[in-house]
């Protein structure tokens, strides 16, 4: 299996994000025909702050073992083994922000 303490870690996290994120998105939409009293807005805004939180901390993922290793093929990496080379042709594997992690970070900020 890829998954090490990172991806774990990185995938609840992520999990916790979407869970508050929509309890506290069906609240607002229900707001919409209910009165509600302002300590319930606070609860939402801490709702929404604690989604923003779990998603920022779920860039984690990019601590795993997959984006710092110098194996390129998946079944050695799997197997757990390295491979060899010297310092200046060694290819390492590293993993970089894509449009959905930017959009991740966006939505954040």
């Amino acid at each position: 299996l890829l998954a090490d303490g990172s991806w774990v870690a990185a995938e609840w996290l992520r999990f916790l994000s979407v869970v508050m994120g929509g309890t506290t998105s069906m609240f607002l939409w229900t707001s919409t025909c209910l009165t509600l009293r302002p300590n319930y807005w606070q609860a939402a805004g801490i709702g929404v702050a604690l989604a923003c939180v779990f998603q920022m901390c779920s860039f984690i993922w990019f601590y795993t073992k997959l984006c710092h290793t110098s194996t390129t093929d998946i079944e050695n990496f799997e197997a757990g083994r390295e491979s060899e080379g010297n310092a200046t042709t060694e290819r390492t594997s590293s993993c970089d922000l894509y449009f959905g992690s930017k959009c991740a970070i966006a939505a954040c900020v």
